[in-house]
């Protein structure tokens, strides 16, 4: 009896599965070009520019913070984050 429902399941997966196989094939280009559209519809990606304060509290590191900046119309990102008493720069400029 459970040999045949687990069959009667497989067989059913696999017909229904294998019904709508060529809507389920895209290809990466297509992906991104529809998340683009949607995401961004004005395309203001491009020019971007922001600056994001993040608490981001560990045990070790209870004041653990960050400063993530990103200016894409200059290709320029910056993350700054302090690690106990010192501060590391991380930078990278086009």
């Amino acid at each position: 009896m459970f040999l045949i429902r687990y069959l009667t399941i497989l067989t059913m997966v696999v017909v229904f599965g294998s019904c709508n196989k060529k809507e389920a094939i895209i290809n990466k280009e297509t992906i991104l070009k529809k998340s683009i559209q949607f995401h961004d519809p004005k395309n203001e990606w491009e020019i971007s520019h922001f600056k994001v304060h993040i608490q981001e509290p560990r045990i070790r590191n209870p004041y653990r913070y960050s400063i993530v900046e990103l200016n894409n119309a200059s290709d320029f990102f910056e993350l700054q984050r302090n690690r106990n008493k010192h501060v590391s720069i991380h930078r990278i400029n086009k």
